[in-house]
């Protein structure tokens, strides 16, 4: 996220909360960050935020965001929340506070998969008639990324299935597992 935040000449980066004081130290060091804060509640300067690029664990999602008040925007990490009611919540608290919502999914701000949408694609492979993807790292972690670039290259998903019966495979992402599907 650092990257693209220093890089972005429509971005002004003003802070970063993080409760590792490693964390803190390397924003000051690397990106010359001034401000830091251990938590969004200690933050010296929240009525004047405006965008959130919110990297929390789930669970502190809603929390955050209440601790800013002037928010417009927000970019969030998936998932949104720990579960369905939670992700609810946040997205009703975003919409009764018309804050936008940008779900971090890795191809939606990128040029060259944003020109292969709406047929894009085609230009570069023909019609497209099947599509063979390989993931790491946990559906919800990576597996999602691509499923959201089928979505936004190829279209509607009509089917979904899983490749291997009942096995569900241990992903190195706590919390997360890895199953072969077919879409």
């Amino acid at each position: 996220h650092a990257q693209v935040l220093k890089d972005h000449k429509h971005i002004d980066w003003v802070s970063v909360v993080d409760p590792t004081e490693a964390a803190r130290k390397a924003a000051q060091q690397n990106w010359q960050i001034a401000k830091t804060f251990a938590s969004a509640q200690e933050h010296d300067n929240k009525q004047e935020i405006d965008l959130l690029i919110l990297a929390t664990p789930p669970a502190e999602r809603l929390a955050t965001l209440k601790a800013f008040p002037a928010l417009k925007a927000v970019v969030m990490e998936k998932p949104l929340a720990p579960d369905m009611e939670s992700a609810r919540e946040v997205i009703d608290y975003c919409r009764q506070h018309n804050i936008l919502v940008q779900v971090n999914l890795l191809r939606r701000g990128d040029q060259l998969t944003r020109s292969l949408m709406n047929g894009g694609i085609e230009a570069y492979t023909g019609k497209v008639i099947s599509v063979f993807g390989l993931y790491g790292n946990g559906l919800r972690n990576n597996g999602l990324h691509m499923i959201d670039v089928v979505r936004m290259t190829i279209g509607d998903i009509y089917s979904a299935r899983a490749l291997s019966g009942t096995k569900i495979e241990e992903s190195p992402m706590p919390g997360d597992f890895g199953i072969p599907f077919q879409l």
